[in-house]
């Protein structure tokens, strides 16, 4: 029996790796959006500016969904541009 250290791939890291979070298509973005991966909580946003009360598409952003400072949850704020 071979020594099993030998053989044995590096560890894999589950949060040095892309995944996708939501179908574009199916965001609103006019309003941040909660979501959830590996068991933390995102928020997916959108940068886009408005234009005549419109809301435009611009770039999708995510980020951890507390804020720094009050630890309060982004997704229940809105974006302003």
């Amino acid at each position: 029996i071979a020594d099993r250290t030998e053989v044995c791939a590096p560890d894999f890291d589950w949060y040095k790796q892309w995944y996708p979070i939501a179908v574009a298509d199916t965001l609103d973005p006019s309003r941040p959006q909660a979501v959830q991966l590996l068991g933390m909580n995102l928020v997916a946003w959108n940068d886009g500016p408005t234009l005549g009360g419109q809301k435009q598409l611009g770039s999708w952003h995510v980020f951890e969904d507390s804020c720094p400072h009050r630890q309060g949850p982004f997704s229940e704020g809105r974006v302003e541009a």
